[in-house]
């Protein structure tokens, strides 16, 4: 590098440092008036006024929610109290239903006789 290098190069960082710095004052002062602004008791009184606008609005919709459970919640009880009086719930299991085997067409016959008959000796 060359000394007109080095002092072109100084001058750039020196530039960008320099712009750096007043962008940075710049934001500062943004904040320091923000801060300000917070100090006023007017903007506290507004931001407790929405905070209370929202409460009442989640409140509205919480009450809304319930009222819609407390419809379904009636709506399953008509139709539990429908299925109650028609029978159509399924009752338990008492026993375990059993497949009758599987028999050739001659010993059906022959337990179909017994059936009918009562106990039979050959």
């Amino acid at each position: 590098m060359t000394p007109e290098d080095d002092q072109k190069f100084e001058d750039t960082f020196e530039s960008k440092v320099a712009d750096f710095n007043q962008q940075a004052s710049e934001e500062v002062l943004a904040v320091e008036k923000e801060i300000a602004k917070l100090r006023d008791p007017t903007v506290h009184a507004a931001l407790l006024f929405m905070s209370v606008r929202e409460k009442e609005n989640a409140n509205r919709l919480m009450k809304n929610i319930y009222a819609r459970l407390d419809q379904l919640e009636a709506q399953l009880k008509t139709i539990e109290s429908r299925i109650g009086k028609t029978g159509t719930r399924k009752a338990a299991p008492s026993a375990p239903v059993v497949p009758a085997p599987m028999l050739a067409e001659v010993d059906q016959r022959i337990v179909g006789y017994i059936k009918e008959h009562g106990p039979t000796s050959a």
